[in-house]
């Protein structure tokens, strides 16, 4: 998710991860916004967000020029801006984290996912 300008313009960029060569079901692959990326075991990785920073399809810099702000949650696999310099330069973008704890206000999708996940750990 992108934060864009003075109005404040929210522009959403997804990347969707899934196991090797896993494919959003009835959406295509030249959906403008969406980029799949994948790593073996279908989790974001810091090769796979890399990949999202670079494509040209989901990661675009504004086309009037103005700084653009990218919203990101504390995920591990997450570089930092000072580890993905080329990339942000090209897209006149810097990086804003979510507070910790966060996700289940910002991504509440993300939550019910985790909380089933987590169940299931505690399960074994």
């Amino acid at each position: 998710m992108l934060l864009t300008g003075v109005e404040k313009n929210i522009k959403f960029a997804d990347v969707v991860s899934g196991g090797d060569g896993m494919k959003m079901v009835g959406v295509p692959d030249n959906t403008p916004d969406v980029s799949y990326r994948t790593a073996p075991k279908g989790w974001m990785s810091q090769r796979v967000f890399r990949e999202y920073l670079g494509g040209r399809r989901a990661m675009n810099g504004d086309r009037h020029g103005r700084e653009e702000h990218t919203l990101l949650d504390n995920c591990t696999s997450h570089l930092d801006e000072d580890q993905c310099e080329n990339e942000f330069a090209r897209l006149k973008a810097r990086l804003v984290y979510f507070p910790a704890n966060a996700t289940d206000l910002c991504q509440p999708a993300d939550s019910f996912v985790i909380a089933k996940i987590k169940y299931a750990w505690r399960r074994k």
